[in-house]
């Protein structure tokens, strides 16, 4: 009885697997750049997604008193961090707008971990930055 449940159950699967295999479609060869806004309503329904309404080029305004100096931040993660380890809530703020710097100083650590200067570790809502032991950046 299970012999016959396990060889019913086979070739169901065997047959699932078959009409898969049949409605798969052909490569899709893309012959140009898709251009989102060619495509009806799409910018409009991912703004919609994620909760922005869309903004017109002359709208776009750019902070430049608050440009972002990555190098700055390099700098004084790699200051406070010396040869040991800390964690990213310990590393003080360098500009008052505290989103801001705390955006900028998670940016530039990813970059410093691209590079090898850091490694990254999560603990729960925080993560625990450690210099990497590189001759190079001794």
């Amino acid at each position: 009885m299970i012999r016959q449940s396990r060889a019913r159950a086979a070739k169901r699967k065997e047959a699932m697997m078959r009409l898969l295999a049949e409605s798969r479609s052909g490569t899709l060869v893309i012959e140009e750049v898709p251009l989102l806004r060619f495509i009806p309503g799409l910018i409009e329904d991912l703004d919609d997604f994620v909760g922005t309404e869309r903004q017109r080029p002359e709208e776009i305004m750019h902070d430049t008193a608050a440009d972002f100096k990555m190098d700055d931040y390099r700098k004084h993660i790699l200051n406070i961090l010396s040869n040991n380890s800390l964690l990213f809530s310990d590393i003080g703020p360098l500009v008052d707008d505290f989103r801001r710097d705390r955006t900028w100083r998670f940016v530039t650590l990813i970059f410093m971990q691209n590079d090898t200067e850091v490694t990254l570790t999560q603990y729960g809502n925080d993560l625990l930055v450690e210099r990497m032991s590189c001759e190079t950046y001794q």
